[in-house]
């Protein structure tokens, strides 16, 4: 009766586009106190409105969920990973590629690193040792996932020798041993700019199609430093998922012309990732400090239905006030 172990996939560590739905059926409780009992386990039903949608994403504005039913998948005994130096940005999408055609569903990451901070972060975390004496301005880092640890391996060397052969990394490495594997990723833990920089920080949780993804970078840094001249731009993310985690410091002392500057920023950036068919909320949703900022990426239609089915489920604006929709 050997147990058999399972585990949840999350964006963290499993960022490749999956089929919609980590979270399937739900049970809920609806704002007048009626439960709705969706929890029924089903791979296709086409018998009506998918209801379950309306709950993903509303932050309690409609219902509270009290129970799911969860898609698991097996646990991998065996992960491995290579971090490697891109030789341009803008070979990624080649990479990406790549990278999805020798690893299957072998691959459960693909991070896209700035330079500068896999820099830094040795300099403030000394116990981190740098993966590569090569420098470049980005990089990556690629698990594969899987039960031998021999297909593993051999899969990231084909990529290796791959990605070399094909000028699409400068140089890169393969984890050798755990020790290796865990400093890869406690690396990657710590490139957040606000584990790494001092001075005011600005966020943006984007979402864009994966294919724009490195047209966007070098305009939004282009932005950052023309509206900021002595700020810095400063990017990271899951490239399977198209999330990229993007920042600026604006380089100056608080106080009202900062504040200004940062809601001129705030305005330009959005405008640009909507320009691209991206989103403001990839995967933290949307909280209090960006319900008015989404009038620019929804259109006055989306923004009726959503007023519409909050007023219809939520008349009195009881749960979570403020949330999501201006109410």
């Amino acid at each position: 009766n050997a147990a058999v172990l399972y585990c949840f996939r999350t964006i963290v560590d499993a960022d490749i586009p999956m089929n919609a739905g980590c979270l399937e059926p739900i049970d809920i409780v609806l704002p007048d106190g009626t439960i709705w009992d969706g929890l029924r386990a089903l791979r296709k039903d086409a018998s009506g409105y998918d209801l379950k949608q309306l709950f993903i994403g509303s932050k309690g504005t409609l219902g509270i969920i009290t129970k799911a039913c969860l898609r698991l998948h097996p646990l991998q005994p065996v992960d491995q990973s290579m971090f490697g130096a891109l030789t341009d940005l803008s070979r990624l999408m080649d990479l990406f590629a790549m990278v999805r055609d020798i690893g299957g569903d072998a691959l459960t990451a693909f991070e896209l690193l700035p330079g500068a901070g896999v820099r830094r972060v040795p300099e403030v975390k000394p116990a981190i040792q740098p993966p590569l004496i090569t420098q470049a301005d980005w990089c990556v880092l690629i698990r594969f996932s899987g039960r031998e640890a021999e297909e593993v391996q051999s899969r990231l060397l084909h990529l290796f020798e791959r990605a070399s052969d094909a000028a699409l990394l400068s140089d890169a490495v393969v984890s050798q041993s755990v020790a290796q594997e865990q400093n890869l990723w406690h690396l990657r833990d710590e490139i957040p700019p606000e584990k790494l920089y001092d001075g005011k920080l600005i966020k943006w949780d984007v979402s864009l199609p994966i294919s724009r993804l490195t047209e966007f970078i070098p305009r939004a840094e282009q932005l950052v430093l023309e509206m900021c001249p002595e700020g810095k731009f400063y990017a990271f993310g899951h490239v399977g998922d198209g999330n990229l985690h993007t920042m600026a410091f604006p380089g100056m002392p608080d106080g009202p012309q900062a504040e200004a500057l940062c809601a001129q920023l705030y305005q330009r950036m959005d405008a640009l990732i909507w320009s691209m068919g991206g989103s403001i909320c990839a995967e933290h949703g949307v909280g209090i400090e960006n319900v008015k900022r989404l009038t620019g990426q929804k259109s006055a239609t989306e923004l009726q239905l959503m007023h519409s089915i909050k007023s219809l489920l939520d008349p009195n604006a009881m749960m979570n006030p403020g949330k999501v929709v201006d109410v």
